[in-house]
């Protein structure tokens, strides 16, 4: 398994037909490091926090098979990120990994 991409996005408003809301999953691919507190990763924004986000669930994690299945299903290309996942790991079972794993404290870095 390998971090393949990481994503984060801001709450955006999406109109459509009789429907207009807020969401902050649209997301998009950002380079490099970046930092990941309790919360999730810095510059990541959550419009439901309701059901999404917070210290049991800060950060989203998906399978990069998953878009493989699903643009064969919809029979259309899909995005990476399109689900709105934080992370997009290569090479991740949902059949055989613990699923639901989640970041709940931020990591620590020791200097000598």
């Amino acid at each position: 398994m390998r971090v393949h991409s990481l994503h984060i996005g801001k709450i955006q408003k999406v109109n459509g037909a009789n429907v207009s809301f807020e969401t902050g999953m649209l997301k998009n691919s950002v380079e490099g490091e970046l930092f990941c507190s309790k919360s999730g990763f810095e510059g990541d924004e959550i419009s439901d926090t309701k059901h999404h986000g917070g210290e049991q669930k800060a950060v989203f994690a998906n399978s990069l098979q998953n878009y493989e299945i699903w643009s064969k299903y919809l029979r259309k290309e899909m995005k990476i990120g399109f689900m709105g996942e934080n992370l997009c790991i290569d090479g991740m079972d949902e059949n055989s990994e613990l699923m639901g794993f989640m970041i709940t404290e931020p990591a620590l870095s020791f200097y000598a």
